[in-house]
């Protein structure tokens, strides 16, 4: 994708170090550290640094698009279970929206300047409750379904919640092998110690659609002895503009040991790609009085329908239990009615530790560099 920051499809990365001071003062001020090189690009040779600029350009290209969805999921362990979900998925540059409907219950999420604000109905004992929630993005899928997901543009990360761009997983492997003419790369994801196996990954990208992802496979076998099988299978890629493609129907399923676990069956359908989308779309429907759970500032208050607060804000925990549909019901209580289930416990973040933490590993490597200096003379 191209424009803001990417979010969905996501640019390619950049390699960059990260100057130790500059950790240093990062971690002072509470910021994000990163220090992993992204740059997966010297790790899988030449054909497949071609297959992965290749990759990124076509999704680049896709400034905007929208599309209808249907997914039918089976469960087949430890009881046979099937649930249909339909909903839109919309996104114009950096902003996203993902509209998720089952029989019992309707979310819908927006994804706007790297924050995923929730709206939830769920339908419970013969009454609907509903409640809103923010949080930062994480990565993880903005509801069941997120086309973006559903079409293998992002691709789940081993033993995660996140779902990434293809060269971010890449980047993130142990151990990378390109094969096929960089069609197919072949990923280990070694788990963090003592825990031993490793996660076997599978990539195989489709030269006929512009290189987009055809199928996803992981695989892993436990201390134990039992391998655990998923994978994702783009059935039927359609042209959605010319020379444009996006994947319409695509194939999920798992298994333990040979044994079907779970089956489904994503469609997509009234695709549209680079019509822009209308900037209302990107607002959160809520009714007129709904609790908002701020995962952000760690607090909980009272909306109206444009989302404006009108109560006071109340501090929550880490263990908050409340989810969006659950904090309470439309149109209920008053502003002082705090959400179901929470907790008053106030715990310390470790947050708080990390300014005095950073002013020590300062100090040592002044002293260290103090140290080399007076060596040399």
């Amino acid at each position: 994708m191209q424009g803001k920051t990417p979010q969905i499809c996501g640019m390619r990365s950049r390699s960059f170090r990260t100057p130790l001071v500059l950790i240093v003062l990062l971690a002072a001020m509470g910021l994000p550290v990163t220090c992993r090189n992204t740059d997966a690009a010297p790790n899988v040779g030449t054909r497949g640094k071609e297959m992965l600029q290749s990759h990124a350009a076509t999704k680049e290209s896709i400034r905007s698009f929208e599309c209808r969805v249907r997914i039918v999921a089976e469960t087949r362990l430890p009881s046979a279970m099937s649930r249909e979900y339909v909903g839109r998925h919309w996104q114009d540059f950096d902003k996203v929206r993902v509209d998720s409907g089952s029989s019992s219950q309707s979310d819908t999420s927006i994804l706007r300047d790297n924050v995923v604000d929730l709206f939830q109905r769920i339908l419970e004992g013969g009454a609907t409750k509903t409640g809103a929630s923010r949080r930062r993005h994480d990565w993880t899928e903005l509801g069941k379904c997120d086309a973006s997901v559903g079409m293998l543009l992002r691709v789940n990360v081993p033993e995660t919640s996140e779902y990434v761009p293809v060269d971010q997983l890449v980047a993130r492997a142990s151990k990378c092998s390109v094969a096929e003419s960089g069609r197919l790369f072949q990923l280990r994801f070694d788990r963090e110690p003592p825990r031993k196996n490793s996660w076997e990954v599978k990539v195989r990208f489709e030269p006929k659609a512009n290189d987009l992802v055809k199928s996803i496979e992981y695989r892993f076998t436990s201390a134990d002895g039992k391998t655990v099988f998923r994978e994702y299978d783009v059935q039927q890629f359609a042209e959605v503009a010319p020379s444009v493609h996006l994947p319409s129907r695509v194939i999920a399923r798992s298994s333990i040991d040979g044994t079907d676990w779970t089956h489904q069956v994503a469609e997509f359908t009234e695709i549209k790609v680079n019509e822009g989308v209308v900037d209302r779309t990107f607002r959160l429907p809520l009714p007129n009085r709904v609790v908002m759970t701020d995962e952000i500032r760690r607090t909980y208050y009272w909306v109206d329908s444009e989302g404006n607060r009108t109560s006071a804000e109340t501090k929550t925990s880490s263990d908050l239990a409340v989810v969006a549909g659950t904090a309470g019901q439309s149109g209920g209580g008053n502003d002082s009615t705090p959400p179901e289930r929470l907790t008053t416990r106030e715990p310390i973040s470790w947050t708080r530790l990390v300014l005095p933490i950073s002013l020590v590993l300062a100090i040592v490597l002044l002293a260290v560099a103090v140290a080399g200096t007076l060596r040399k003379r």
